[in-house]
């Protein structure tokens, strides 16, 4: 942990400056047996870090119906229908093979299925590192302080994002489909639209893990304090007015409605006072 402050004075302006950063490192040791214990939300196992999350590697998205041919050719998805692959569909990594008498989880040696031995890591869900400033101000009888926090290098499952892009049956969908794959629209990202999906689309994928880091405008707050002496007001001691917010924005590359809580969003906030003194 790191923190550092800095305070001054120039005539009637004072400032105070303040940040502060805590990095966070950890694995897994030791497990029983060398067992690993979890799922695709959070896997606990050696070498890693607690409660990461594992799935399958999404590789591309087939542009032709020869592609997927080709494909299905050599290997077997056991999650598409028939091991049928259509343009639009996307293919995953095929990145080890079944477990046997020498390996416990899986085969480090690729074989000719895509399956659930086919998991990996996908990305760590304790962030990496917290972080955080604060600038508070004054002049004369003006005061003004924001505060700013975040983090970084963490990773989430958008579940929201999954269930609103799936396309595989009569449900409302977010707009972010109409970028689907189509013969016309030849996407990299979208698959394309089929009820029941088929080609195993929406299966738990790196397609749905995104950088939860964040930078968060927390605070802010702007207040003058009367001059009670001046005003020959002697009811009180002290009288201070002031406006401010919280949540005012938030810089992420998560795709949802809030990075740090997806079920319970942060509100953004804008709130009045007055502090008194008597």
């Amino acid at each position: 942990e790191f923190s550092v402050g800095y305070t001054g004075q120039s005539g009637d302006f004072f400032y105070n400056l303040n940040a502060n950063l805590t990095t966070v490192k950890n694995k897994v040791i030791n497990m029983f047996n060398h067992d690993r214990i979890g799922g695709n939300y959070g896997m606990i196992e050696e070498g890693y870090s607690m409660n990461y999350l594992w799935g399958y590697k999404v590789g591309g998205i087939f542009q032709s119906d020869a592609e997927a041919s080709e494909y299905s050719s050599q290997i077997r998805d056991i999650y598409a229908t028939g091991n049928v692959k259509k343009a639009g569909d996307m293919w995953f990594q095929n990145l080890h093979g079944n477990a046997d008498a020498d390996n416990k989880y899986f085969n480090p040696i690729p074989d000719t299925t895509v399956n659930d031995y086919d998991q990996t890591y996908l990305g760590k869900t304790i962030p990496g590192f917290f972080y955080g400033f604060s600038v508070n101000l004054g002049y004369r009888n003006l005061d003004l302080s924001a505060s700013f926090t975040g983090v970084g290098d963490v990773q989430k499952y958008n579940s929201q994002l999954q269930q609103n892009t799936q396309m595989d049956g009569e449900i409302n969908q977010i707009t972010d489909v109409l970028n689907r794959w189509t013969p016309t629209n030849p996407s990299t990202t979208f698959p394309r639209a089929a009820a029941g999906d088929p080609g195993g689309n929406n299966r738990f994928s790196s397609r749905f893990v995104e950088n939860a880091g964040f930078l968060r405008f927390a605070n802010l707050q702007l207040g003058y304090s009367l001059p009670l002496k001046s005003l020959s007001l002697d009811f009180a001691q002290r009288l201070r007015l002031w406006v401010g917010g919280s949540n005012l924005f938030c810089v992420t590359q998560w795709k949802g409605l809030d990075p740090e809580n997806e079920a319970f969003p942060i509100p953004r906030s804008f709130l009045f006072g007055v502090d008194a003194t008597f």
